[in-house]
């Protein structure tokens, strides 16, 4: 909790800084989107760190050392948070549909399950809780969006943070 209330305190100080200058909005963006696509690649097991995830986003070269399967990784991370700021533009609300668009760009490289739900059980290692069964996967997303997309009274940081818990505990991909 302790968290979010950081996120507040930060979020409100940009609203009264609002206009935000291109320049500080751009370095804000690239940072987010560096320190998200580390983060969520790392939580994966990728062994890039985040001056390398960086230098992939920044100049799309290879690191020596590290494998291709890690660059498609970041790669499709950016992609997919690309699409999401298109999305945001047009207002859409959040669907099935859009979620596999996601999967499918996040996936990229990974031709046979871009875009498909898991069709075996699945585990995160040292989660503390089961992940949902395969057989109910669409079901449980489908409850999860109607949720989300049904609470518009509620604190978008909260609502978004709630969503990414639960969807966490769906694990919906394979990979």
């Amino acid at each position: 909790m302790f968290k979010i209330f950081k996120i507040e305190i930060f979020k409100n100080f940009l609203e009264k800084e609002r206009p935000l200058n291109k320049g500080i909005l751009t370095k804000l963006e690239n940072n987010l989107k560096t320190n998200f696509i580390y983060n969520s690649n790392a939580i994966e097991g990728s062994t890039l760190t985040l001056k390398e995830t960086d230098i992939i986003l920044q100049y799309g070269v290879t690191v020596k050392g590290k494998s291709l399967k890690e660059h498609e990784e970041v790669k499709g991370q950016e992609y997919a948070l690309n699409f999401l700021k298109e999305v945001i533009k047009t207002n859409e609300s959040l669907s099935l549909r859009l979620i596999r668009e996601f999967h499918a760009l996040v996936l990229n490289d990974d031709i046979e399950n871009r875009g498909k739900f898991k069709k075996s059980n699945n585990e995160i290692l040292g989660a503390g809780f089961e992940t949902t069964p395969h057989y109910l996967v669409e079901e449980k997303l489908t409850e999860l969006i109607d949720e989300f997309n049904s609470n518009e009274n509620y604190d978008l940081i909260m609502k978004v943070a709630c969503f990414h818990a639960d969807f966490e505990k769906i694990h919906l991909s394979a990979c």
